[in-house]
């Protein structure tokens, strides 16, 4: 009787890891949809802070900014270069600036 109660914990004990190391591997696979995602947003957001931020100098200054780094020396616009690029091109001190954000691939 001591041999099949011993098998029965045997069997549990390797079900057991089995279902953790499914946990995990479902953990490992979710956190990396997240990151994708997460990735995305950043970008999005990025671009909607750096347009708002050109809006709010046109408002206060009369003229929307000759580059980016304006935004970021007077209107507090942080990102990582090293992850974004952002494209942006006056036409006029007047006239809306087009703006793009794209990824580096670094």
């Amino acid at each position: 009787m001591k041999l099949k109660r011993f098998h029965i914990q045997e069997y549990a004990v390797w079900i057991g890891l089995g279902v953790v190391a499914s946990l995990v591997a479902a953990l490992i696979f979710s956190l990396g949809a997240v990151s994708g995602r997460s990735d995305a947003d950043q970008k999005a957001f990025l671009q909607q802070a750096v347009e708002h931020a050109a809006v709010q100098c046109y408002a206060l200054e009369g003229a929307y900014p000759p580059d980016v780094d304006y935004l970021v020396d007077h209107y507090g616009v942080q990102y990582d270069k090293n992850r974004f690029f952002i494209h942006y091109r006056v036409e006029g001190s007047n006239l809306r600036p087009d703006i793009e954000v794209f990824e580096s691939f670094s």
